[in-house]
This record gives structure tokens, sequence and C-alpha cells, in this order.
């Protein structure tokens, strides 16, 4: 359950700003003036190396094949593409990283890896292998307390939107964004509108929300909507349409007659029908 007390610290907005403008920073590194050179020439430590031509280094070593240690308070190495990428790294192991950066310092507000689009995308990432996803964001720190509120990823959008998650696939199948937890909440939001959902399929749902009894057991809640210090729990406007049985502790208030239940929709069938593949999906393999 969420109450106010679990606010997001607006602090680690901050650090994200911070961030990016260190990143932005060291982008901007002023390059020093280019010396005299000429292509097969050794390249000098401390002055500046110039060549048409491009260089390459070869090794069979199991250790890295250039290491560059700066003990001063500068970046180890600053690579600039003025007409192109600025720096270009891969490999062809399966089992290992195009790029692997990590930050071994102490507790702080730095991180691993920055990157700032200034004026484009900060990060653009993808893939097309199957059962793999573009990003994967795995926090390896203990249970969450108020103490030391964290996750695994933290997007602020400012003043725009936070997550925006687009599918263009099978919409009985696939969702924009899909969150699963094995004991917290799967998506949380809180704002002006906490999570919104809106859908053009007429056969849809702009929120779908599923509650497995295999996993949870019997008891288990597909959605709870709670009204915190007098607010509304639930608001809907329009028709409303509800497959089972309506537990109430409370009085209903009604300003027309009750009139006996109609049989479900087209609509609303589809859409139990959703809630039971989904639930075969999210079952734990055997």
């Amino acid at each position: 359950m969420k109450h106010e007390d679990d606010k997001p610290s607006t602090t680690r907005r901050a650090l994200l700003i911070a961030g990016g403008t260190a990143a932005a920073g060291a982008a901007a590194v002023v390059v020093a003036p280019t010396a005299e050179a000429a292509n097969g020439s050794a390249i000098l430590a401390g002055r500046s190396n110039s060549a048409t031509a491009t260089t390459t280094l070869t090794t069979s070593s199991t250790t890295p094949a250039i290491t560059v240690i700066n003990t001063g308070s500068g970046a180890a190495a600053n690579f600039q593409g003025r007409h192109n990428t600025g720096f270009a790294g891969g490999t062809a192991a399966p089992n290992a990283y195009g790029l692997s950066a990590a930050n071994t310092g102490a507790d702080g507000t730095g991180a691993a890896l920055a990157a700032s689009g200034i004026n484009n995308t900060g990060a653009l990432i993808n893939t097309q292998g199957d059962l793999k996803y573009g990003l994967s964001v795995v926090h390896l720190g203990g249970p969450k307390s108020v103490a030391n509120e964290s996750g695994g990823a933290l997007i602020d959008g400012g003043v725009r939107d936070g997550v925006v998650g687009v599918s263009a696939g099978d919409p009985q199948d696939t969702a924009g964004v899909t969150g699963v937890a094995e004991f917290g909440s799967g998506v949380y939001g809180q704002g002006g509108l906490g999570v919104q959902g809106y859908s053009v399929d007429p056969l849809g749902a702009a929120v779908h929300a599923v509650s497995d009894g295999a996993l949870t057991a019997p008891g288990g809640v597909g959605l709870y909507v709670e009204g915190m210090h007098g607010a509304t729990a639930i608001e809907a406007h329009g028709s409303s349409v509800f497959n089972g049985d309506i537990t109430v502790t409370g009085t209903i208030f009604c300003n027309t007659a009750i009139t006996p239940f109609k049989a479900a929709g087209v609509a609303a069938a589809k859409i139990q029908r959703r809630s039971g593949r989904t639930a075969i999906k999210l079952r734990p393999k055997a």
C-alpha cells in the first residue's frame, strides 16, 4: 500500500540533472591543437599527435589492450568525432558487453555512465533478439524502506511525461507498459494522474488488471484502489460492467432504481478471455 510518505525524494531529480550536465561538460573538453607528426611515427606522450591514416593495435593478451589512467582530476580519455560517432565499441562475444562501465567509488552523486543528448536523445537503445529487452535494469540491494528508497529505474520527465510506452504488436498479447512484481507494485504511479490509460480499440481496455489465484492464492486482488483523507477511491463516468459477485462494505446510494443485470457484451467477454491468456503468460515456467 502506498502512502504520502512514499513520495520520491526531489533530490534524485537533481542527481539526474547533475549527471547529464557532467556528461555534457566532459564532451565539451577542448581538444589540444595538433602538432607536427607523420604517418608511421610513434605516438609520443606529453604532446599532441596527428596523422591522416588509421592507427590499429592488435593483441592476444587476456588483459585490456590499452589502459589509460589519469591520477589527476581530469577524464582518463576524451574521444571526439567531429562528423561521426565519438566512440565506437563492440564485441562479438555472446556473453560479454560492447561497453562496460563501473563506478567503484564510495556512495555519492556519481554514476557508472552519464549521457546527455543536449538537443537530441540522451540514449538510444534497441535490440531484435527474442527473449531479450532493449533495456534491462536491476537493483541488487536489499528490501526497500523509507530510509533507503530506491529501485530499478528512476525516470523523471520534468514537466513532460515520465514514461511513454508504445507497442505496435497484437493488442491482445502486448502492451505499451507491462509491470510485474513478485511482492510489491508492478506499476506505481504518483502525480496529478498517477496512471493514465487510453484505448481506441472498441474491444480493448485502457487499463487491464489481473490477479491470478494460482499465483496469489485465493484472496488476491486484480485492482486495488484507495481513497485517502476523504478522497474518492473510484469515480466512473459512463456505463460499467462487472462479471462476478460484488461485495460492498458500506452503503450503496442510487439516484435511480436498480435494474436487473444484463448479459455481458462482446467487449466484456473478450476482455475476460484476455485475462485468462495474461494469467497463463505470467505463470512461472515449469
